[in-house]
């Protein structure tokens, strides 16, 4: 099938693709300029960056059907497994339940208490480490939603300096894209490779996890030791009850744990998506609607992304033929900021010559790497929707967030090239 697929049109559109994902945050602003209610919100959805990938997927089907045949343009869709993009949606909608995000809000602020320091300054740590460590369990989307969301109440609402506000955004999606390195299955890069090249809990625990928390720690304590006085004045004490049932907790976290150990099934995954319909419909009173605008976004990003990657081996082969332990580390991290860091693992998965250390470094890099731009990661724009409204003008400057990443990035550097 190879021989009969255009290279050309395939390599062409990823970049495309790509460039869409870039640029994405910037044609946003054109929305100001669209008269019409459709159209309008037919912009805001062609400037999602999640969607880049989905939609010149599409644009390639109908390109191949035009010039290849119906045939050729079905059997490229077939060709690829979508699993990986699958369980993400599912995993998400679960993660982002009431319940799973009551429970988890109500356990961090019991765990800031135990803490024998400032209460604010404790509920800041707490956030900033345990919260963004949770991506591992509850999925990064999720983490970055529940985490901003404390972060914006707790912090941001009351606080008008905008360095403090620019280092807790850069340190955040920093501790977000590596705290999901606890577990195969919950940060995006790492699910790109994790069945392929065998990655499993223990190995990611062994090689990963340990320095992810310790890169989280540090990150924390050093935000807060500059900005002590402005966490203790910001903070908003909430005083958290839960009102559902607390058995509903334990009902989606067995839940969750179900679909975690059937994450490579997809009959198994369709049956939990389906138990997850029916426990929500029965207690539809103690839940909020399901979060398909936070699942789908990242869902479709990950099934273009694995559609388009066959598309790439040739290329990719090609450039492997330079690769070095020296370069791929900071080629990486620099490429993830321009390029989701999940299409940089997959991209890495079509390269058979790779040894384990490469690997490593080629992940190391891309996670790293992944809170230095709105794109580098896909849960970030989650993080920076809900968080823009406390800075001027009611966004978030590239540049200015890019810089405010660069030392928690150069931390999380230090102990994955270094431990």
């Amino acid at each position: 099938m190879e021989e009969t697929i255009p290279k050309f049109w395939g390599t062409l559109l990823f970049g495309l693709a790509v460039l869409h994902t870039f640029l994405a945050p910037n044609l946003r602003h054109l929305e100001r300029f669209i008269q019409s209610k459709l159209f309008k919100r037919f912009w805001h959805w062609l400037t999602e960056p999640e969607l880049s990938f989905a939609i010149w997927s599409l644009v390639l089907m109908i390109i191949l059907g035009l010039t290849e045949g119906p045939s050729v343009s079905l059997r490229t869709i077939t060709r690829a497994h979508y699993t990986e993009a699958y369980f993400v949606l599912i995993i998400v909608l679960v993660t982002s339940t009431r319940p799973i995000l009551m429970g988890a809000e109500l356990f961090i602020a019991k765990l800031a208490r135990l803490l024998p320091i400032n209460k604010g300054l404790g509920h800041f740590f707490v956030l900033l480490t345990f919260g963004t460590l949770l991506g591992s369990l509850i999925t990064e989307p999720a983490a970055i939603t529940l985490v901003a969301l404390l972060l914006g109440r707790g912090f941001f609402k009351n606080s008008d300096n905008i360095l403090f506000k620019y280092s807790l955004v850069g340190t955040l999606l920093v501790n977000i894209s590596v705290g999901g390195l606890l577990t195969p299955y919950a940060a995006p890069p790492v699910l790109m490779v994790a069945r392929t090249w065998g990655w499993d809990l223990s190995f990611m625990l062994q090689h990963f996890g340990w320095k992810a928390a310790l890169i989280c720690i540090l990150n924390t304590i050093l935000l807060t030791l500059v900005f002590r006085r402005e966490i203790k004045n910001s903070f908003v004490s909430e005083n958290l009850r839960s009102t559902f049932p607390p058995f509903l907790i334990a009902i989606h976290l067995i839940l969750l744990l179900a679909i975690i150990w059937a994450h490579q099934n997809p009959w198994l995954l369709t049956s939990g998506l389906v138990a997850l319909f029916i426990l929500h419909k029965i207690t539809e009173r103690h839940q909020e609607p399901l979060r398909f605008q936070l699942a789908l976004p990242v869902a479709s990003f990950l099934a273009g992304l694995i559609y388009f990657g066959p598309f790439q081996s040739w290329w990719v082969m090609e450039l492997s033929k330079y690769i070095t332990e020296g370069k791929i580390f900071w080629g990486s991290m620099t490429l993830t900021a321009v390029l989701d860091n999940a299409a940089l693992t997959y991209l890495g998965t079509l390269i058979p010559t790779l040894d384990d250390r490469l690997k490593y470094l080629l992940v190391a890099g891309a996670v790293t790497g992944g809170g230095l731009t709105i794109i580098a990661n896909a849960p970030n724009p989650a993080g920076i929707a809900i968080l823009q409204r406390y800075f001027p003008d009611s966004a978030i400057d590239a540049g200015k967030l890019f810089f405010f990443a660069l030392f928690p990035t150069l931390v999380a550097a230090g102990c994955l090239l270094l431990l």
